[in-house]
């Protein structure tokens, strides 16, 4: 159905994009929110920025290239980086196979997810789950 897109690496890096799907298929019933933390709109241009990303690593690694991971469902269908409960209604498990590829293959590995912000700055943040702070 086109609802994922899995490029399979050569390096122990794992480039998630999950928010920036464009699909909104009937069939899938949109994602409830009952949870304070369920955000359905979409991240903007991420896809392009995983993918440019991927290219330049690939540059840099001699044509070796990270794993891709896209979500090309809409944020309201389907959700792949949050507990099953939260990221879609109606499905029992998620798995990734690319991590289980780079346990593998590598031993471990570093996952970047990429996500978009609502934040009027223009800044690039590197974290998770962090309080706001001024700079």
């Amino acid at each position: 159905m086109n609802y994922s897109e899995y490029i399979s690496g050569q390096l122990p890096l794992i480039i998630s994009i999950p928010h920036d799907g464009q699909l909104f298929p009937p069939e899938i019933p949109d994602r409830k929110k009952n949870y304070p933390s369920v955000v359905k709109s979409n991240d903007l241009n991420t896809q392009d920025i995983g993918r440019e990303l991927a290219d330049k690593i690939m540059l840099h690694f001699n044509g070796k290239r990270p794993y891709l991971v896209i979500n090309h469902l809409g944020r309201s269908k389907f959700v792949i980086n949050r507990p099953i409960k939260e990221g879609v209604d109606g499905k029992d498990s998620i798995t990734l196979t690319d991590i289980k590829d780079v346990e593998t293959n590598f031993g471990q590995g570093l996952l970047i997810d990429i996500h978009g912000h609502g934040h009027p700055e223009n800044f690039i943040e590197i974290g998770y789950v962090l309080s706001a702070w001024k700079y």
